[in-house]
């Protein structure tokens, strides 16, 4: 029978790049008896077919039936229209759905009625570089307001980290074929893209295709300390609400200005060895099946972690007794309000070296009342990404008062003593 490779994940290990190059090599990988389809509906915009997300998203219900029939449909045709022996589909939220929506049998079937049998490949890092990469990204879309502490309390059990459990249904209905990659290698030193390639037995047909540059390449640089503590701190402030479009430019934005200063040079790694050591050992047993299954071998002795974990940012590991209160004990303490402005440096990212002339923006703590950001012509904020991503200022409003329920006075109400 043909294959049909579906990369299921994990997320935050390499996926986008393997998708990006993928994508440009669409045209010349009929060359070499591969097939990367494009699954994305008439009219949709170019960027929704570098992976096969809408389809994984039909899958598992974020969207309607109508939509799920006609992303199965449209992958019956690629099928039933390809001389391609091998069919690649990559969706990195794969290995996270849930088992009750049994996406791999659906598609282990689909792929049985034309000739191919499905085999699974995985990519996966140590649960606790997982667990931080997770908190950077909720972090980069602006979506989190709880210290790395709180986030492994409520999210370090879940299962959605024990590899062997993610794994077992794409096993069961791939039959066993299953290709699982650690994200770096104790026992080889290539770039993680030339492992894919060669693991999945594919290595001689795209050797021709693909360059240094590409093998090479990385793209989705995570977060570092600093953006993400500024993240955290901003979306406790309401700012993400704030702004015109996706909450993402803002952490776009807060992204390009630490590394523009020379910040953030390493990624985000996270300050709670106590927790990290309670994943390390509640996942042991599950990583233990997996290597063996997948390798005949050890957890550590393939898998190598990133470093040393723990290193301090802003608000990891040294908070102030009173920013513990507010953060780690709800209800307890009450989080600051503050604004940007201009002419300071900010708080806590050292003394960045802006361009020549332009003043640098700074939080700095204000009472209740007034903008919460106040852009001028002349800062440092830029508004503007490198991404090319355009942000308006936010909108002058309380959100204190908002969450209380209340309509903000059309006007302060006038001083005793004057005229009103």
């Amino acid at each position: 029978m043909r294959r049909a490779i579906v990369h299921i994940g994990m997320p935050r290990t390499g996926s986008t790049a393997f998708q990006e190059v993928l994508a440009r090599l669409r045209p010349r990988l009929a060359s070499v008896g591969i097939c990367y389809p494009s699954l994305a509906p008439p009219g949709a915009p170019g960027s929704d077919d570098v992976n096969h997300f809408r389809l994984g998203q039909a899958l598992d219900r974020r969207r309607g039936g109508a939509e799920r029939r006609e992303a199965l449909a449209r992958l019956d045709a690629v099928l039933a229209a390809t001389p391609a022996d091998t069919v690649l589909l990559s969706y990195e939220d794969f290995a996270v759905q849930r088992p009750l929506w049994r996406v791999p049998e659906i598609l282990s079937d689909l792929f049985a009625r034309r000739g191919f049998a499905l085999e699974a490949a995985l990519v996966v890092k140590p649960q606790a570089e997982q667990l931080a990469s997770a908190y950077a990204l909720r972090a980069q879309v602006v979506a989190e307001s709880r210290t790395f502490r709180g986030f492994l309390r409520s999210e370090g059990a879940s299962r959605r980290y024990d590899y062997a459990g993610r794994l077992e249904p794409w096993r069961r209905a791939a039959a066993g074929r299953v290709t699982a990659l650690p994200y770096r290698d104790r026992r080889c030193d290539a770039p993680l893209l030339a492992r894919l390639v060669d693991g999945l037995g594919l290595g001689e047909r795209l050797a021709p295709l693909l360059g240094p540059a590409d093998l090479a390449y990385r793209t989705n640089r995570s977060s570092g300390p600093v953006a993400v503590e500024a993240s955290r701190r901003l979306y406790r402030l309401g700012v993400h609400r704030q702004v015109t479009g996706h909450r993402r430019l803002l952490g776009h934005i807060l992204d390009d200005w630490a590394w523009a200063r020379g910040l953030d040079a390493e990624r985000f790694r996270g300050d709670a060895p106590d927790g990290l050591a309670r994943v390390a050992a509640r996942y042991a047993a599950s990583n233990a099946r997996f290597a063996a299954a997948c390798w005949g071998q050890s957890w550590d002795a393939v898998i190598r972690g990133g470093g040393r974990a723990g290193r301090r940012g802003p608000g990891q590991g040294r908070e102030r007794q009173g920013c513990r209160r507010a953060h780690d004990q709800p209800g307890r303490g009450r989080p600051q309000r503050h604004r940007l402005h201009p002419g300071r440096r900010p708080h806590g990212l050292g003394r960045g070296q802006g361009a020549a002339g332009r003043r640098e923006a700074a939080i700095r703590p204000e009472g209740r009342g007034g903008p919460l950001i106040r852009p001028d012509p002349g800062d440092a904020l830029p508004w503007t990404s490198s991404r090319g991503d355009r942000v308006s200022g936010p909108r002058r409003r309380d959100p204190g008062i908002r969450a209380a329920g209340r309509r903000p006075p059309s006007r302060p109400p006038p001083r005793s003593g004057t005229p009103g």
